[in-house]
């Protein structure tokens, strides 16, 4: 997904949420041709129950829920969700149900040639849309999507016989039944992640440890070749050495939740000496030499005598991150006038 995020991010930038939306509605598309149309509806149910339940994340603040929502004095990581992902792909999805996919199409190819390596904001977008598919105003209430709060009554569930039947056997757990060994033979870390997701809430302790047991999930899950992926994964970030981001700071996390204690160790041992260095700040102008871009300027970044930890964990991931590190780390870790770990 980060691949196809960064492709549409280059060919258009927005000043609005609406880039989520395009990224998981063309990672779908591209999933319907690779895998298939089941595996793509598949992925848009999870995708449905993900965004319900950010609802009811925010339902005390539902501000948030806005694919344009007010930001100011608001820290991204904060508020950060599924809303402008989910919602973003549902209001796309609800434009293409309506004009056809064909014609959607042509909309976008044509939208992409108009707009491409420019930055528009979200009005933008909307009067190309209505200046292009005249009168598409009138059949969708394109203010409710963009500025209303909620699921609009015009969104759609996916209609996925395999998402329904995983949430079947998942209500059936709490009875005692496991899935047999021909209803998961075909099912992937996906499949397994929704079923885990949908258990009921109130399952005995007896029946978790059932299904911990269950030899087949344990074959099917194969913990060990997803350590091994998320390993090689985490080994490239660190090569490159950005670590100042948050999508790296969760990911490193989510490592550390199957990564067994000498993995672990391992990558933080890669990470401190990046932590103890300074962070990037930007330090003034530098012309570029780019020909096609004579009157642009490049941003020229200096490290700070601040460690990048101290930046890092002034957000809510960044000191998840640092614990960690005081977790798995076990010698001494000294960043300057700072100092953690066991002496």
């Amino acid at each position: 997904m980060y691949i196809v995020y960064l492709y549409i991010d280059i060919l258009v930038s927005y000043c609005c949420h609406l880039i989520q939306g395009f990224t998981t509605y063309a990672e779908r598309r591209i999933v319907e041709v690779v895998q298939g149309e089941e595996r793509a509806t598949l992925n848009m149910g999870i995708g449905w129950r993900g965004l319900n339940r950010m609802m009811e994340r925010f339902k005390d603040n539902m501000e948030f829920t806005k694919l344009k929502p007010k930001m100011a004095g608001i820290d991204p990581d904060d508020v950060y969700s599924e809303v402008p992902y989910e919602k973003g792909f549902q209001f796309l999805w609800r434009i293409e149900r309506e004009i056809g996919r064909p014609a959607f199409d042509e909309f976008l190819k044509k939208y992409i040639a108009t707009f491409k390596f420019q930055s528009i904001d979200t009005e933008t977008f909307l009067e190309f849309l209505k200046t292009n598919v005249p009168g598409i105003e009138n059949k969708i209430d394109l203010h409710l999507w963009v500025e209303g709060t909620g699921i609009p009554p015009d969104a759609m569930e996916p209609d996925s016989a395999t998402y329904k039947k995983i949430c079947s056997l998942a209500a059936e757990f709490k009875s005692g039944k496991l899935p047999s060994e021909d209803e998961v033979a075909k099912w992937s870390g996906q499949e397994w992640e929704l079923y885990i997701e949908n258990l009921p809430a109130d399952v005995e302790a007896s029946q978790v440890w059932a299904l911990i047991k269950y030899q087949c999930y344990l074959s099917f899950i194969g913990i060990s070749s997803v350590l091994l992926h998320m390993t090689i994964v985490i080994d490239k970030i660190l090569e490159k050495g950005t670590v100042e981001y948050l999508i790296v700071h969760t990911t490193i996390l989510e490592y550390f939740t199957i990564a067994d204690k000498t993995s672990a160790s391992d990558a933080i041992c890669q990470l401190i000496p990046l932590l103890t260095q300074g962070a990037l700040i930007i330090d003034g102008d530098e012309p570029t030499n780019a020909p096609e871009l004579p009157k642009k300027a490049k941003a020229k970044k200096k490290r700070s005598k601040e460690p990048l930890i101290v930046r890092i964990m002034q957000t809510r991931e960044g000191l998840k991150l640092g614990i960690s590190c005081l977790k798995y780390g076990s010698a001494k870790i000294s960043f300057g006038r700072y100092t953690i770990g066991q002496a």
